[in-house]
């Protein structure tokens, strides 16, 4: 029954068009004095949309917000993806610069421990080269104060012996 409501919906015409004549006679009077019947129709037309044609224009509007709706959620439902993409593709990037810079430091770090390496091993050696600079000095001026000796004793012994 609602196929034939909903067919007989469809073939109802869309709009009723009322039309009105009436007729009045208007009588003037001339300027010789005579009295002129003059016959007046009015034409009136009214068009009224029916309950099928507002029915239709409620469904269409329905269907209109409904599509809106619908391409509404849609785009929303884009926008977030493309927000999510987006976001992802900045935290993967985030992670390879972080991985990046951790490598930098790494590297930084291993040149560190390199460099005090170096600074402590030349530091050792500058130290044991000083402290045998120091001896060598040391033994230096013990030789010559000990040739100084000797040839005092040298002297000292002629001396001495002289005395003896």
């Amino acid at each position: 029954m609602t196929e034939d409501v909903k067919n007989a919906d469809a073939n109802a015409p869309k709009k009723l068009s009322i039309q009105r004549r009436t007729k009045t006679t208007v009588s003037s009077t001339t300027a010789g004095g005579k009295a002129k019947a003059v016959q007046v129709e009015v034409r009136k037309k009214r068009t009224v949309p029916t309950d099928a044609a507002r029915k239709a224009a409620e469904a269409e509007k329905l269907k209109a917000q409904q599509e809106a709706e619908k391409k509404a959620a849609e785009e929303k439902a884009r926008l977030a993806a493309e927000k999510a993409a987006a976001e992802k593709a900045k935290v993967e990037a985030d992670k390879v610069r972080l991985k990046i810079n951790l490598n930098l430091l790494i590297q930084k770090k291993k040149n560190v421990k390199r460099k005090k390496q170096n600074f402590v091993a030349k530091r050792k050696s500058w130290l044991a080269k000083r402290q045998k600079s120091k001896h060598v000095k040391q033994l230096r001026m013990l030789n010559v104060m000990l040739k100084r000796i000797r040839q005092a004793m040298k002297a000292h012994q002629k001396i001495i012996l002289i005395t003896i």
